[in-house]
């Protein structure tokens, strides 16, 4: 009978801790979220308030950069007027809209960089994440894009991926598979000799 109660009183417990949890989307809006105490990064808001729910402590929002997820040199990059190479660091997805579609960007740069090469009347302006997501699920061939994850640690670990013609120098191993994954493209890892190096 004490094993029942026990049993009934654990089972309260679980649905009361269960019961402020939310079903959150998979969409990828990273958050970086702190408890006053440390940074850890969100796949998004939902995702950061369940954290809260299931550890009692208050998370708030705070600057993306804290947390790792953005690197100032895409930035910078993305402030030439036509970047020639961008820091595949993909930590600062962006998404695109040219009057006709919606396209994810790695990040600033990478869009920049594509505008340089088109004409004018198609070039790609800042659109929010939400709303290329939003689009691009309703194109069932570029569903995928909706599951690929977009956080990728920041730290420099120079990857070099060739697709068996070419050969791209990536951030770190992350970064190489997410590319793969928004691009539907299938770049793999070799020597890192075989890359063209960053100036």
């Amino acid at each position: 009978m004490k094993c029942q109660q026990m049993l009934l009183l654990f089972s309260a417990i679980v649905a009361c801790v269960m019961s402020c949890e939310v079903p959150c989307t998979r969409e990828m809006e990273p958050v970086c979220g702190t408890d006053g105490e440390s940074f850890v990064a969100f796949s998004n808001e939902c995702m950061m308030k369940n954290q809260k729910c299931k550890d009692g402590k208050t998370w708030t929002k705070s600057d993306i950069r804290s947390c790792g997820l953005y690197d100032s040199r895409v930035e910078e990059a993305a402030d030439e007027a036509c970047p020639k190479q961008c820091l595949m660091m993909i930590v600062f997805p962006v998404c695109g809209y040219n009057g006709e579609s919606y396209k994810i960007f790695e990040n600033p740069c990478e869009m920049k960089k594509e505008n340089c090469l088109l004409p004018k009347n198609q070039i790609y302006n800042s659109a929010p994440l939400s709303t290329c997501r939003q689009a691009i699920a309703s194109n069932q061939s570029r569903s995928a894009d909706l599951n690929c994850p977009l956080i990728c640690p920041a730290n420099y670990e120079p990857t070099c991926g060739s697709d068996g013609k070419n050969y791209k120098l990536f951030g770190n191993k992350c970064t190489m598979g997410v590319y793969n994954c928004i691009r539907s493209e299938s770049w793999q890892l070799v020597s890192l000799e075989l890359c063209p190096q960053e100036s």
